[in-house]
């Protein structure tokens, strides 16, 4: 389609609102023959004053708007540049127009195709940037949903993806307070479509996983799982994967039915090892996924889950020796014989003083007599 064309129709398309329409003729319809910058922007400039009769306050970012969008789908090269600024003049025609809450969809669409575009382009950062210019123009305080903070669970949840992709994480504190401070008078959560709301506290319950406050990471993940719509298998799976290391930890452990739905069987062999005290095979698959771990956040998790192994392993010792005072030698042979290889009197005592500090077991550990003393009654209370 010729470029002047394509902007009446564009144009056309807003003043009527035609969604459909709009979103066709900005990411489906081909632009042919789009002159240089300056002269595409008078061009741009003409038809808005001349057949649409836009003042010139306004005229400057739907000039800024269209000029850069089609060099962006015309030009080969510096493509993310150009969609970049493009974006933020829509961004900020969407915070000025009175009714810029109707454009929230394309927003919605735009948005997406910046993240990808940025990812190609290794420019992750400037994404980054120009979300925040969209959280700026969601925190209005018009009510919905006739205002643009329906936008802002939407703008959240984005620029929580593109800080992880970045694998930055210290902007997320501000971002989640913006919702979670009791203070906020922004709309609370549960105004927002449930969809949105899954999102964010999948997104939540990652960073509490990164920053080991796993009690909090819990609560979030949970919610985001049991609120999941039921057919969404693939999120649900996602979820799943920060979420069954935390449940092991509070003693329950999935069902292979579970694990067979969502393809995550890599879990069964880690169950094994818990509920049997193999301690070896535990360290094993530790040290064969440590890299997935680490990426997914998960390691510090994973580590508490071998420890949790330790206590099932001792928890049997305990019962075969029917002793209430281990030698730090007897427990060393112990795990020897259970193929555990480089133990120290340092390891044991950081093993059950972990034990001890998480209440999986009840006793004394004493470095200086290199003994460990197990409580008669309840040694090994329940995991929960």
């Amino acid at each position: 389609m010729d470029y002047k064309r394509w902007t009446h129709e564009i144009l056309k398309s807003f003043v009527n609102f035609e969604e459909s329409q709009v979103k066709k003729l900005l990411f489906q319809v081909k632009i042919n023959e789009v002159p240089p910058n300056q002269a595409l922007r008078i061009e741009v400039e003409k038809i808005l004053t001349n057949d649409f009769q836009v003042t010139d306050g306004d005229s400057e970012l739907w000039v800024n708007f269209l000029s850069e969008h089609l060099d962006a789908k015309s030009r080969k090269h510096q493509i993310f540049r150009h969609m970049n600024q493009a974006y933020q003049a829509f961004v900020k025609i969407y915070k000025e127009d009175d009714e810029g809450y109707k454009y929230y969809p394309l927003i919605k669409d735009y948005s997406s195709r910046l993240l990808k575009e940025g990812t190609k382009a290794s420019n992750i950062k400037e994404v980054i940037n120009s979300y925040r210019i969209l959280l700026s123009a969601c925190q209005c305080h018009k009510p919905l949903p006739y205002s643009q903070v329906l936008g802002l669970i939407f703008a959240i949840n984005i620029s929580c993806k593109a800080c992880f992709r970045l694998n930055n994480l210290q902007q997320l504190t501000s971002l989640l307070r913006i919702i979670n401070n009791e203070n906020s008078k922004f709309p609370k959560l549960n105004k927002y479509p449930m969809a949105q709301q899954v999102e964010f506290k999948f997104y939540e319950g990652k960073f509490y996983l990164y920053e080991n406050n796993l009690d909090m990471a819990y609560e979030s993940l949970v919610y985001a799982f049991e609120k999941s719509y039921k057919d969404s298998l693939r999120n649900k799976k996602v979820i799943l994967k920060y979420l069954i290391p935390l449940r092991i930890l509070h003693g329950k452990y999935p069902t292979r039915e579970l694990l067979d739905k969502y393809e995550l069987q890599e879990y069964i062999r880690v169950i094994d090892a818990i509920k049997n005290g193999q301690v070896k095979d535990m360290e094993k698959i530790l040290e064969i996924n440590q890299v997935k771990y680490i990426r997914n956040g998960v390691l510090l998790v994973m580590d508490l889950i071998k420890l949790l192994c330790y206590r099932n392993f001792f928890r049997r010792v305990y019962k075969i020796v029917k002793r209430n005072i281990l030698t730090f030698e007897v427990i060393k042979r112990a795990l020897i014989v259970a193929g555990v290889q480089d133990v120290d009197d340092c390891r044991v005592f950081a093993i059950f003083n972990g034990l001890i500090c998480y209440k999986w077991m009840r006793g004394q550990v004493n470095m200086m007599t290199k003994t460990v003393v197990f409580r008669e009654q309840n040694t090994f209370p329940s995991v929960n």
